[in-house]
């Protein structure tokens, strides 16, 4: 299980290919923008959010960054480290 937030890149066309390769799953995805799976951020989404899949997806709401552990250790990282020159 990964547990990411909302930007687009968490909901691409090749991390959709990805999953279902390695997930074994044989079914159709269609094409990106037009018809299947892979026709919109939305289905590509809810494809990988789907809990009967081995490799899973939790979505974050929106502007809940502070919930992402990886975000808040780079907030720290960069006031404690970069902002000291």
């Amino acid at each position: 299980m990964f547990i990411v937030d909302q930007l687009n890149t968490h909901k691409s066309e090749s991390l959709v290919r990805l999953i279902a390769s390695r997930c074994q799953i044989d079914t159709e995805l269609g094409v990106k923008g037009k018809k299947g799976i892979l026709a919109s951020m939305k289905t590509r989404k809810t494809f990988l959010s789907d809990p009967t899949h081995r490799i899973r997806f939790v979505y974050l709401p929106k502007h809940t960054s502070w919930l992402n552990q990886i975000e808040c250790w780079f907030s720290i990282l960069t006031r404690r480290l970069l902002k000291r020159g």
